[in-house]
C-alpha cells in the first residue's frame, strides 16, 4: 500500500486501535466550528432563535408596563419576562372519589387473576402437558403485560393545556 496517498492524517500503527488517545482540550473562546461541533447554518438558526425570543420579550415588556418604559423589571403586575419558558399545561388533581373505585376494580381483577393461575398450575393436564405448559406460558405473559398496563392508571394525571402560551412558542 502505498503511504503517499493516504488521506488520515495520523500515521498507521498496529497498536494504534488500542491505544485510546486523549481527548482534544475546547478552549470556551474558540467556535465549536473549529473543534467539528456544531455548523454555521446551526449558529444562524440560534442567533435567529434568539432573536425571536429577545423580540417577544420586548413585546411582553411594552404590554406589560402600559406603554411606558420606566426600566423597572421588578414590577409585580408586569407578566413573567420567560413567557416562552412557561410550562404548557398544569397536573390537575384528580378527586379520591372517581380514582378509589378504580383501584378496587383492579385489586379484585388482580385476585381473580392469581386465583385463576393458582388453579391452572395446580391442575395441569395430563394428556397434553406440552400445549398445557404453552397455554400456561401464554397466559402468564398475557397477566404480566396486562399488570404492567395498569400501573399508569393506578395513578393517572390529567392536565390542563395553556393554549396562549403554546402559541407563543409558535
Amino acid at each position: 500500500m502505498n503511504r503517499a496517498k493516504r488521506v488520515h492524517p495520523m500515521p498507521f500503527s498496529d497498536t494504534a486501535s488500542s491505544v485510546s488517545l486523549p481527548p482534544r482540550a475546547m478552549d470556551p473562546k474558540k467556535d465549536l466550528a473549529v473543534y467539528g461541533y456544531g455548523t454555521v447554518a446551526w449558529k444562524d438558526r440560534m442567533e435567529e432563535w434568539r432573536k425571536r425570543q429577545n423580540d417577544k420579550l420586548q413585546m411582553v415588556k411594552h404590554q406589560g408596563d402600559g406603554g411606558h418604559n420606566d426600566g423597572d423589571v421588578d414590577d409585580p403586575d408586569m407578566p413573567k419576562m420567560d413567557e416562552g419558558r412557561q410550562p404548557l399545561s398544569r397536573k390537575l388533581p384528580i378527586s379520591s372519589s372517581k380514582i378509589s373505585p378504580y383501584r378496587m376494580v383492579i385489586l379484585i381483577r388482580m385476585v381473580i387473576l392469581g386465583l385463576f393461575f393458582h388453579y391452572r398450575i395446580l391442575h395441569p393436564v395430563n394428556d397434553a402437558y406440552a400445549l398445557w405448559l404453552i397455554s400456561v406460558i401464554c397466559e402468564i405473559w398475557f397477566a404480566v403485560s396486562w399488570i404492567f398496563d395498569q400501573f399508569p392508571k393506578w395513578y393517572p394525571i390529567e392536565r390542563e393545556t395553556y393554549l396562549d402560551r403554546l402559541s407563543l412558542r409558535l
